[in-house]
């Protein structure tokens, strides 16, 4: 049986010209890759098809300097599943969890 999918962006909600991230969507049930080169800056970021009442993380590089704000949301909806605040250098020097956004992908 074919599982349902929503289409999904990933997005910087504010951040400073320039900044930007670029990485992998996981999904954490069974830790396959299922999107690469998933970029996110303030003018935009990338949209996906995931599975409906599913876990993913957004696991990224950032370019650029400053305070960032991450988050995903239903395409074309306003409302945020998730979001996360960022420090580029504090991301930077920490664990690769400091680099990430975990998030589920409800109805």
């Amino acid at each position: 049986m074919m599982s349902e999918k929503k289409r999904i962006e990933v997005y910087m909600k504010l951040g400073a010209v320039g900044l930007s991230t670029n990485g992998a969507v996981v999904h954490v049930e069974d830790l396959k890759t299922v999107a690469g080169n998933v970029a996110t800056r303030l003018t935009g970021g990338s949209v996906l098809e995931l599975a409906v009442d599913s876990y993913y993380l957004y696991q990224f590089n950032i370019v650029g300097n400053g305070r960032f704000t991450l988050a995903v949301r239903q395409d074309g909806g306003s409302v945020d599943l998730e979001s996360r605040d960022f420090e580029s250098d504090d991301a930077r020097r920490g664990a690769h969890g400091e680099r990430s956004l975990a998030f589920k992908v409800t109805r």
